[in-house]
């Protein structure tokens, strides 16, 4: 009885290799025939037009990893809890000239106010003329919250190497601090 059950499961698992080679080898003339399809300007998809796209999309993910995004020894840009106007911080120092981008990141905590502006943001801009993004936003609005928050992100810099950043009011109660840690070439 025993060897009719091992007989049984080998038979059996022999069939579920063979069930997925079948599926494996239409999937294959599938993908092949798809490959006679137009893309969007007309040309038509064909082998070589594939490998070329295949090829072009692993020269961008090399470029995308490799030393093109440096991560250095963390820097302080500023630390405090009030709010504060738009500060510059000239990176020149810690990012080589011609980089295009600083990583940035923040810790911050807050427990209030408990009504009003209860939210706070810590944003960068490249420069007084340019658009600002957020690097963080905290908020704490009722009794006895105590929150804490970290973020980190990539935001543009000026030829110059510096950029700007503002902690809007109400701030942080709990202190804040912003760190370089890195840049894109």
């Amino acid at each position: 009885m025993l060897k009719i059950k091992k007989l049984f499961f080998f038979l059996s698992s022999r069939f579920l290799y063979f069930v997925f080679g079948v599926i494996i080898a239409i999937s294959i003339y599938a993908v092949q025939a798809a490959w006679n399809t137009t893309v969007t300007d007309g040309t038509p998809l064909t082998p070589a037009l594939w490998n070329d796209l295949v090829a072009k999309v692993a020269e961008l993910d090399a470029a995308a990893t490799s030393d093109h995004v440096v991560f250095i020894n963390p820097v302080i840009v500023g630390s405090g809890g009030a709010a504060i106007a738009w500060t510059s911080f000239n990176a020149s120092s810690y990012i080589p000239a011609g980089a295009s981008a600083v990583i940035l990141e923040v810790e911050a905590a807050m427990s209030g106010p408990d009504g009003g502006d209860v939210d706070a943001h810590i944003k960068v801009r490249k420069d007084g003329t340019s658009s600002a993004y957020v690097l963080l936003r905290g908020r704490a609005a009722s009794s006895g919250d105590n929150a804490a928050w970290s973020s980190q992100g990539t935001f543009p810099v000026a030829p110059t190497g510096s950029f700007q950043y503002t902690v809007e009011s109400p701030g942080f109660n709990g202190g804040y601090t912003v760190r370089l840690v890195g840049y894109v070439k």
